[in-house]
């Protein structure tokens, strides 16, 4: 075979929000989630007639699929509603001897939009408004045929070719300026490590554990080497990143990370403010970069020398602090249902997506794998469609909520004691520090502080069979 390559091209969604222009006439289905909902009329199940389908047929024209979407749109008119968002759509063919018949279903969301604000999110729908899947990808990457399992976000970060590590308000952080676009930062910098949904439609992406850039509408607005959002669990669980976390970046190509304060204002030719005595900071076409120092024993004069440690790059409007997207009750309570001790239930990535749509994602986990974050402490390894593994630790964020674990503990009806586990499951095996209960679905392992029947649990894993 000629050694050729071939190119996949995957965009994210454009910045500018589309408008569901006629919602106030009829009911409109949604390609994108709306940025404001007045109402929410909740789920509609319904199914098509069947319909005869024909072989020669041509496959684009879907008349029970067709049929299901008028169905839906005079559905949630009837409730008052003037948008959908399809959840799913299967389709049941039959066959009755040389006739084949197909019967469609759906499961939409209806709800009424704000009447003075008609906008669309970024965030695509599930299903589009012809009622097909949307797959959308976040990478380009090119591959040789041989090789397919570039595909996984650990192979296309070792392809990417990063660009130099500079820091200035010109150039910006590694190419990246204030104002580009999320699909630029990926076509340049490669998978993020992590991708953390926060509140008000923005999003935060971690490079390795010391680069970490914010998004508001897919818009670049902040960008820092450090971030207190994880904490030292959280930063644990991310893969160690060749050419972010092992960088000594320069700014303006000149001072170097871990250069002394003197240096650094000797070099930089830009005007630079002292905003205190540990940090310098420079202003320059409405963006503000910032230097921070801390303070580090000198080998030579025994003296603490403050050295160049973090900066920060951002636009001068004003910044509010954000704060992850956790789980609502009832997303908490779809998932202990499918993962409960006594009484699984099956389920796929496609539907924790749609019942969870604001989900975390560590892209590349210290085991080089994908993990989806579930609030502050879930973490579930899927293979393709099937979970794999399930993580329920202490939080992982930095502002602990110490009743998250215990609340999640409480509703899977599991206690905390480690003789109480060894009590309610007869068959358990005490690995002294562990306790293993095996299934014929899964396997748990309960991990606690010591080996004393009164250890309290601080970690339990599901591997699903």
């Amino acid at each position: 075979m000629p050694n050729s390559t071939h190119k996949i091209f995957c965009f994210l969604l454009m910045t500018t929000a589309p408008v569901a222009t006629n919602a106030a006439q009829n009911t409109v289905i949604l390609d994108y989630k709306p940025n404001c909902v007045e109402k929410d009329f909740g789920l509609i199940n319904l199914s098509s007639d069947e319909i005869e389908i024909s072989n020669s047929q041509d496959k684009k024209i879907n008349p029970s699929l067709k049929s299901a979407l008028l169905k839906l749109e005079q559905d949630a008119l009837n409730r008052g509603a003037d948008a959908v968002i399809i959840n799913t759509v299967s389709h049941h063919r039959t066959n009755y001897g040389k006739k084949n018949k197909q019967r469609t279903k759906l499961e939409a969301q209806a709800f009424k939009m704000c009447p003075d604000d008609k906008s669309l999110s970024s965030i695509a729908a599930p299903f589009n408004a012809q009622g097909y899947q949307v797959l959308r990808y976040s990478y380009e990457v090119t591959y040789n045929p041989d090789d397919f399992q570039t595909k996984s976000a650990y192979k296309l970060a070792q392809a990417i070719k990063l660009p130099k590590e500079n820091i200035s308000i010109a150039t910006g952080v590694y190419g990246m300026k204030i104002g580009s676009h999320i699909s630029d930062t990926i076509k340049k910098l490669g998978p993020p490590s992590i991708e953390i949904s926060l509140d008000d439609n923005q999003v935060l992406y971690g490079y390795g554990r010391e680069l970490w850039f914010t998004f508001n509408n897919d818009t670049l607005t902040h960008v820092t080497s450090k971030q207190n959002i994880l904490n030292i669990a959280g930063l644990n669980i991310l893969g160690f990143r060749p050419g972010f976390d092992d960088t000594l970046w320069k700014v303006d190509g000149v001072a170097q990370r871990k250069s002394d304060i003197a240096t650094v204002k000797e070099n930089i030719t830009s005007n630079v403010l002292q905003k205190s005595a540990d940090e310098l900071v420079i202003n320059s076409n409405n963006q503000e970069l910032t230097l921070s120092f801390e303070k580090f024993n000198s080998t030579d004069s025994y003296q603490k020398q403050l050295l160049l440690t973090h900066f920060t790059l951002t636009d001068t409007s004003p910044h509010t602090a954000r704060k992850p997207q956790q789980l609502t009750q009832q997303q908490k309570q779809w998932l202990f249902n499918k993962i409960s001790p006594t009484k699984p239930e099956s389920f796929t990535l496609n539907q924790l997506r749609q019942n969870i749509p604001f989900a975390h994602k560590v892209n590349i986990a210290n085991d080089g794998d994908t993990w989806w974050l579930l609030g502050n402490h879930i973490l579930v390894k899927f293979d393709q469609q099937a979970p794999r593994q399930i993580k329920i630790s202490e939080s992982l964020f930095s502002d602990e909520d110490e009743l998250a674990f215990l609340g999640s503990i409480n509703s899977l009806k599991l206690p905390l004691l480690k003789e109480e586990m060894m009590l309610q499951f007869s068959d358990a095996i005490d690995n002294f520090e562990f306790v293993d209960i095996e299934r014929p679905e899964y396997t748990m392992q309960a991990k606690y502080d010591s080996y004393e029947d009164d250890a309290v649990l601080y970690e339990l894993e599901f591997s699903y069979f």
